[in-house]
């Protein structure tokens, strides 16, 4: 499951870009942010739920996501291990050049912790870590009542309570 969401900084520069440019590559710019959102705020368990994979994958590049957006665009995205980092958005044509230049280099990988990254978590899953804390809390509260409870009756006290239960 995603944990964190990172945008590489040349990544939103790249996104700002396409955003003047208008036309097709601003609708680009907004899918491209809509699948983003969508991971970020629903927390999704597979990846293609968030958008359209292209065809065949990505297989130059370990870890790597690539989804098809409009107007033959394209979004890459790295996964490492609880973290997705979104790194690139561009044409066709300009990302399989991008992949080319970066795959030749065994070593390429997205950095998590780079220091310009814009890191946010994935709120789902952050509301299921909560509630599960609360949970666990009504657990200890609930033990808590059963435990004074049971300090203050005496077995001739539950024998009134549960009267019909115990035929007496």
């Amino acid at each position: 499951m995603i944990v964190r969401i990172h945008r590489d900084a040349i990544f939103q520069k790249q996104l700002k870009n396409l955003r003047q440019v208008g036309g097709l590559a601003a609708l680009a710019a907004d899918h491209a942010e809509s699948i983003i959102q969508g991971i970020t705020f629903q927390g999704i368990r597979r990846l293609s739920e968030a958008g359209r994979l292209t065809r065949h994958g990505e297989a130059r590049l370990k870890n790597c996501i690539k989804y098809d957006l409009v107007g033959a665009y394209r979004l890459l995205a790295f996964r490492e291990g609880e973290d997705l980092v979104f790194s690139f958005i561009g044409t066709h044509d300009e990302c399989s050049r991008w992949i080319k230049n970066n795959s030749t280099n065994s070593s390429v990988r997205p950095l998590v912790e780079k220091r310009r990254n814009e890191t946010c978590p994935v709120l789902a899953f952050q509301d299921e870590v909560e509630s599960d804390s609360a949970l666990e809390e009504e657990a200890d509260a609930e033990d808590d009542y059963l435990d004074r409870l049971t300090a203050i009756l005496d077995e001739k006290d539950l024998r009134k309570i549960f009267r019909g239960l115990c035929g007496t």
